[in-house]
């Protein structure tokens, strides 16, 4: 039986090089979630182009009706979903020239997930159930404008890494943690 994983905004970026890493792992089914279906179907192409067990899903995670019918899609397609990664995301400030220094929608919405996490991480405490945020660094994608790929440092496959490792977490893993490439972030 596959280990059957989504990731939202997995048509490009940082979540396509998740979806990568994942579909890579031995017996791991991987659901693309796109708010494009076309740009969805493109990534899923390239996935299954590598050999990755892969399918899409239209998903907009701004909009209720979406997430709940990708959640009837999932649950009929499969029975259940087993690694969630809620990647996606977007950087409203970013506009050509700014290099996304100053972002305060962005930098307060990543507060508040760091908050949700752990009340979240809180409330499933006696499931199996793992919550936890990630920091995969300033990263060579779209999300920080025109000027990002030449200034970050990061490229999406290696920020791609600690996602992975973090939705691969065992059954002991932490939960209700932030944690980078370098291990776990003080609150």
């Amino acid at each position: 039986m596959s280990t059957i994983a989504l990731v939202t905004g997995a048509s490009r970026g940082l979540g396509l090089e998740t979806a990568r890493r994942l579909g890579r792992r031995d017996g791991y089914k991987v659901i693309v979630g796109a708010r494009d279906a076309t740009g969805g179907e493109r990534a899923v192409a390239a996935l299954l182009d590598d050999g990755i067990d892969a399918e899409m899903v239209v998903l907009d995670v701004t909009s209720p009706a979406s997430v709940e019918a990708a959640g009837g899609t999932v649950e009929a397609r499969h029975g259940r979903l087993d690694v969630l990664v809620n990647n996606a995301g977007i950087l409203p400030e970013a506009t050509e020239g700014t290099g996304g220094v100053v972002v305060p929608a962005y930098q307060g919405s990543k507060a508040a997930l760091n908050a949700f996490t752990i009340a979240l991480s809180k409330t499933l405490a006696d499931t199996a159930i793992k919550v936890n945020s990630v920091c995969p660094g300033w990263l060579q994608t779209g999300l920080g404008g025109p000027d990002n790929r030449a200034a970050a440092p990061t490229t999406a496959a290696d920020g791609a890494e600690i996602v992975v490792e973090m939705a691969c977490i065992a059954e002991d893993g932490p939960t209700g943690s932030f944690v980078d490439r370098d291990g776990a972030v003080a609150w």
